[in-house]
């Protein structure tokens, strides 16, 4: 019994991920699954409830390999000027969303979540994106003796983030570009190192306004 619930957990992770959940049936997942068509409704209700258990999952990845590194360390960096905080959490987060961490099943069935919000948007939002935003948002409010809901300190915020994004998002793109098939380590170490002064250049430049 165990073994079928993962069988369709497994498979609608993968369909979902490249046809999102309103292109798959629930006759396409049993027979991809090998399961009896009555297994959803067994174990999950219904397709939504199948497609929320399987966010669940990537939610439970995000929270143990990221967020909840990263909310331990608030406490911990006391002794870290805001500036450099800043840079620390920009720079975990794209160790984390560009390594082997993250599959590319996973980074698929989040992209399509960002560009087409469902019913578990809320949770990844406040469980997961609010936290880090909000924190880089208070920092920010600190270097630039801003409130941290001003609206160019979100703004700021968001770029910051942003440009990490981009690199999980398009990297084929920047693969095409350089000419080669994967992330190097060197070329690793180059994107972290020039978001580090995208960081730098972009705080400087709110704080002399």
């Amino acid at each position: 019994m165990k073994e079928t619930k993962e069988k369709l957990l497994q498979t609608a992770a993968k369909m979902f991920a490249k046809y999102g959940i309103n292109g798959v049936s629930t006759r396409d997942l049993v027979k991809k699954s090998g399961v009896n068509l009555c297994s959803i409704n067994y174990y999950f209700g219904t397709k939504q409830k199948l497609y929320e258990a399987v966010m669940d999952n990537v939610y439970d990845h995000i929270r143990r390999n990221f967020i909840d590194s990263v909310e331990k360390d608030f406490i911990n960096r006391s002794s870290l000027s805001p500036r450099e905080e800043i840079k620390q959490i920009i720079g975990n987060f794209f160790d984390f969303l560009c390594s082997n961490i993250v599959s590319d099943m996973q980074a698929e069935l989040l992209v399509r979540e960002m560009f087409n919000p469902t019913s578990v948007y809320d949770r990844f939002y406040s469980g997961c994106f609010e936290p880090v935003h909000r924190r880089i948002s208070e920092l920010i409010g600190i270097l630039w003796h801003a409130s941290p809901d001003a609206e160019q300190v979100v703004l700021q915020t968001h770029f910051l983030l942003g440009q990490v994004l981009i690199f999980r998002i398009h990297r084929e793109a920047l693969f095409r570009r350089l000419r080669i098939k994967a992330y190097t380590p060197e070329i690793l170490r180059q994107i972290k190192q020039q978001l580090e002064q995208n960081c730098d250049a972009a705080l400087t430049a709110g704080e002399l306004k």
